[in-house]
């Protein structure tokens, strides 16, 4: 057995696990922010991985009496190593991709919402009613309505 530190780096990760643990069956760890990344760079180089449910691996650990980096590390290696972890299928990289994307344009359309809504509003509380339609965009329909209004410019 080792324990030791080694940067989040696939290359460095294998070099680390050939030298350490050449001979290893599985390899594990925990659902996060990195493990897609992981997963795919580390199975191109041929390591037998186990991605863990931390949800699952979290009712494991928490018999620990300690919560340490260290301790967490000890307890998911005695998880793969007695069989009792739920595995977690991990997507491709390409699926990411095309979710992030996704979540991104949903978010930029929350945004445009919000900001045309607060500016109707904004608008309506000084008597100028922007329509509501799809004839023309926001901007030109709220410039449309501004437009001979006294006190308010239009730029």
């Amino acid at each position: 057995m080792w324990r030791g530190k080694v940067k989040t780096d696939p290359t460095t990760l294998a070099a680390v696990i050939a030298l350490r643990a050449p001979d290893a069956k599985r390899i594990g760890f925990e659902t996060g922010p990195l493990s897609t990344w992981l997963w795919h760079a580390l199975k191109a180089l041929g390591l037998p991985l186990i991605c863990l449910d931390a949800r699952h691996a979290k009712a494991g650990l928490s018999v620990q009496g300690n919560k340490t980096d260290e301790n967490d590390a000890l307890g998911l290696a005695q998880l793969v190593r007695t069989g009792w972890y739920r595995e977690v299928k991990v997507k491709s990289l390409d699926s990411h991709l095309v979710r992030g994307v996704l979540g991104a344009r949903a978010q930029l359309v929350s945004t445009r919402i919000r900001l045309t809504t607060t500016i109707r509003s904004l608008l309506k509380n000084v008597g100028v009613f922007v329509a509501v339609g799809h004839r023309q965009t926001f901007a030109s329909a709220a410039e449309e309505a501004i437009r001979g209004q006294t006190g308010l410019p239009v730029s």
